[in-house]
């Protein structure tokens, strides 16, 4: 019995990861938040749109440009959480008139317990 238990530890243990998005390039599994929840960029307020420990997806009217370095922050449990980001990417959007840009970012050096709990407490798959 215990050969057939090491030989099955065995098997599980070589076998390649699963893959987190289609393309297999996602480094953590992103979680959609709901609706309305706002994050700060340099200041200015934001859309939160997903979210995971390495970065995000935001809305904003502020200009946001792949490269830009930003600090970005919320609230998570009555206290603020502040770290540095990069815009990974950015799109110009022009939806019922009003000018806004999505972008991805990516953190730099954010507490990753402090973001699973404010994506935890936010996604909209709970």
């Amino acid at each position: 019995m215990i050969g057939v238990g090491r030989a099955f530890a065995t098997q599980i243990q070589q076998q390649p990861p699963v893959a987190l998005d289609q393309k297999g390039t996602r480094r953590a599994q992103r979680y959609r938040i709901i609706s309305g929840i706002e994050v700060l960029i340099d200041g200015n307020p934001a859309l939160l749109v997903d979210l995971s420990v390495v970065g995000a997806q935001v809305v904003s009217a502020t200009l946001l440009k792949p490269n830009q370095r930003v600090r970005l922050s919320f609230i998570e449990s009555a206290r603020p959480v502040r770290f540095s980001a990069g815009v990974a990417w950015s799109a110009f959007e022009l939806p019922k008139g009003e000018p806004r840009y999505r972008a991805g970012i990516e953190f730099f050096d954010a507490d990753p317990d402090a973001v699973t709990r404010f994506c935890d407490t936010n996604r909209s798959d709970r």
